[in-house]
């Protein structure tokens, strides 16, 4: 069966999946906990590999293209619908075939697309199909899996499937927010007619990277009080879709985002999301893609991909007595044309640990 894959932005992923309705059939598994050799160091140290153990929870939504109407009216599991305990237990299988003596690498993404591969026979970009699943290690980044038990069919058919996502959380993942999400979803198109070998499936794939609540104090505020000392503000930032750039850089984003707020004195939460964002897109999104790789319909193949969002929430708890807090959230386009006077976007990457301030590295290199 033919599959034909593109990446989507995070509209066009939405109008696409909304296309045939609401889903009559979700089956979910929520905070699925192990732990699993994935991510990078937070502290940035320099160590002979980057992964570490570390907890993580997953948690798996699929829609089915059909109602499991058979398995409804005799109440047993049948392939009408997919048994949650084996979705389960597949997934934790996975996990578990990367052990500390796995000798290459691997981001979050990484680890996400292996996930999506045993349970569909591809990755969300349409790689590797289900023959090359028992492949040789270590190719394209990928390692074989040790027990011989794994080497079967995929769990899931993907003629059967609307719609799969993985998010993948890890609340060690960083040192200053509450933790870090992945999130990949894959928008699976109705076969064509013919037989199974003539049949193509439109497969769209969507990302969304999310550091939740970095806890920062920064002077803000308009009232003269609030002019003379620190007060708290929550933030949270979501890039969708998230082009991997096949290493793990949420730790560098994170410490963009703290910088910008801590070294800030804006009076007003709106302003100091605007600045947020535009730091975001300046200094994390443009150094790995730069904007010339940012085009609307352009694919994986040509190593360009459609334009991102960034999204930035803002809270301020202390700002309202009687409520838990006012919140700003902005949505913000990597497109370079809608920023106003982004320009000239910064081609290197700052560094990670970064010593000092943010805005003294910045007017170091503008000299």
């Amino acid at each position: 069966m033919a599959v034909s894959v593109r990446p989507a932005t995070a509209f066009e992923y939405r109008q696409i999946s909304s296309a045939e309705g609401d889903a009559h059939t979700t089956i979910r598994v929520r905070k699925l906990s192990c732990q699993a050799l994935v991510g990078g160091d937070p502290w940035g140290r320099v160590r002979d590999r980057r992964n570490l153990f570390q907890p993580v929870f997953l948690s798996t939504r699929l829609s089915l293209r059909q109602p499991f109407q058979s398995a409804a009216e005799s109440d047993v599991v049948n392939d009408s619908t997919v048994n949650y305990s084996t979705l389960s237990k597949t997934i934790l299988k996975v996990v578990a075939s990367r052990h500390a003596g796995a000798k290459t690498d691997w981001s979050v993404n990484d680890f996400l697309d292996w996930i999506f591969l045993h349970l569909t026979g591809y990755s969300p970009d349409g790689g590797r199909g289900d023959r090359q699943l028992a492949a040789s290690e270590k190719t394209g980044g990928y390692l074989s899996l040790e027990e011989s038990s794994l080497y079967t069919a995929p769990l899931l058919k993907r003629e059967d499937l609307k719609e799969l996502e993985l998010e993948v959380f890890l609340p060690k993942g960083s040192l200053l927010s509450k933790g870090i999400n992945l999130t990949k979803s894959v928008y699976f198109d109705s076969p064509g007619d013919g037989d199974s070998s003539s049949r193509s499936i439109r497969q769209v794939f969507s990302s969304i990277l999310k550091i939740n609540d970095i806890q920062v104090a920064t002077l803000i505020g308009i009232n003269s009080n609030e002019r003379t000392a620190r007060q708290l503000v929550i933030a949270s930032v979501e890039i969708e879709p998230y082009i991997s750039p096949h290493r793990d850089s949420y730790n560098e984003l994170e410490q963009i985002v703290f910088k910008t707020i801590e070294e800030s004195s804006f009076e007003t939460l709106e302003s100091l999301a605007v600045h947020v964002a535009e730091r975001v897109i300046d200094l994390f999104v443009y150094p790995y893609r730069p904007y010339e790789q940012q085009q609307e319909g352009s694919s994986v193949g040509n190593n360009k991909g459609p334009c991102s969002l960034v999204k930035v929430s803002l809270e301020k708890p202390s700002a309202v007595t009687f409520a838990d807090t006012p919140v700003i959230e902005i949505v913000r386009s990597t497109k370079p044309v809608a920023i106003e006077g982004t320009n000239k976007p910064h081609s290197a990457k700052v560094p990670f640990p970064l010593l000092g301030r943010l805005d003294d590295w910045l007017k170091a290199r503008s000299l």
